[in-house]
């Protein structure tokens, strides 16, 4: 991972499964989910740098999330709804952008946010609420480049509920 900025946001509030044959993927955001990712998109427009790379869950509820945002973005398989930690890294490892916005899900989101502020036999697992982002910063001095916070350090967190 070697992003300046690296902005993690979860999906906004989505409706539960109507039937038996539904699948998750399929799930879309509910009224207030809608209302969510109106928030949070208009809080983003104001911050994210122009050059940022915004890749998505395929879920239909991320992608929903994300386009309120009114910016091109790319829907990646390796952030559905069932990833792994490893496979998110990858995604990370294999992008070679200066700022991303990874829009997506809980377990791995907060997976990630505990790889990047933890010890590594103190992984914990984080909370993130819906429609909440998570904004890391790359550190500047090698001093705080540790080997525990992998060269990031949490500049912001914000909710919907808060603007």
């Amino acid at each position: 991972m070697n992003s300046q900025n690296l902005i993690l946001w979860r999906h906004a509030d989505a409706e539960y499964l109507q039937s038996a044959e539904a699948q998750d993927i399929d799930r879309v955001l509910s009224t207030q989910g809608k209302i969510q990712a109106k928030k949070m998109a208009s809080w983003l427009k104001q911050h994210l740098p122009k050059d940022t790379l915004i890749l998505s869950s395929p879920a239909v509820r991320a992608e929903q999330t994300v386009i309120a945002l009114k910016r091109e973005y790319q829907l990646v398989w390796m952030l559905s709804p069932d990833a792994r930690l490893e496979d998110v890294l990858a995604v990370l490892q294999d992008t070679n952008a200066a700022n991303i916005l990874l829009v997506g899900h809980q377990p791995w989101l907060g997976q990630l946010v505990s790889h990047l502020t933890s010890s590594p036999d103190n992984l914990k697992m984080v909370s993130i609420k819906k429609a909440a982002v998570w904004w890391f910063k790359q550190s500047s001095s090698k001093m705080q480049n540790t080997s525990h916070s992998h060269g990031y350090k949490l500049v912001a967190v914000q909710h919907p509920d808060f603007l």
